[in-house]
């Protein structure tokens, strides 16, 4: 009967090992990792809305011809 108290002893403690990890690995390197792509995005977003505001085209092939001509 001991033996088999044993073996969930191990069991537990492995498994509460592996989730101590994943915490930490979400913590330190995937949290950060989804909060830095969020701050690019509202970035861009800020920027696109600032040029679309501006009197300069946002289409390449506009750009494009006024460099050519200039």
């Amino acid at each position: 009967m001991d033996n088999w108290l044993k073996r969930y002893q191990i069991l537990g403690g492995v498994v509460f090992g592996c989730l101590a990890c994943l915490l930490l690995l979400y913590t330190l390197i995937i949290r950060p990792a989804i909060q830095d792509a969020q701050d690019m995005r509202n970035e861009l977003a800020s920027k696109e809305k600032r040029l679309s505001k501006s009197k300069w085209p946002m289409q390449k092939e506009s750009l494009e011809k006024i460099l050519k001509d200039e």
